[in-house]
């Protein structure tokens, strides 16, 4: 089975990274700091199952770094931030960046691997 997960250097991301790796399948780990999942991936000795992808979600989207992933059988959107807001001391940039890293390039993503036909048939996101 492959695997695409966003958000797979820290929390729920890595977790569920682990446990794909665990199984021996192949898993794109899609993530900025990579140390906890590289030390993870060589005590276990799962280096043929992982594929680091480094990229900010905060950044601009740039597809390219899509093109190194085979068909995906299982797609897991783990990425995102939390952060506080309030209306009475609102941060146009924090909100910008908020809908950006936790809505919209997880959207393109998707849009992305559907259309350069990343996703098989039967794929779970």
């Amino acid at each position: 089975m492959k695997i695409f997960i966003t958000g797979a250097t820290s929390g729920i991301g890595l977790s569920v990274a682990k446990h794909y790796l665990k199984k021996k399948n192949h898993v794109y780990c899609l993530g900025r700091n990579f140390t906890e999942i590289n030390d993870f991936v060589k005590e276990n000795k799962l280096n043929k199952f992982f594929f680091k992808i480094q990229h900010n979600l905060d950044k601009k989207f740039d597809k390219n770094f899509l093109n190194r992933i085979t068909k995906l059988d299982k797609i897991v959107i783990s990425s995102g931030f939390v952060k506080n807001n309030l209306i009475k001391f609102f941060d146009e940039t924090l909100f910008d960046n908020l809908i950006k890293v936790n809505l919209t390039n997880p959207i393109k993503i998707i849009s992305t691997l559907y259309s350069l036909e990343k996703i098989n048939k039967n794929a779970q996101i």
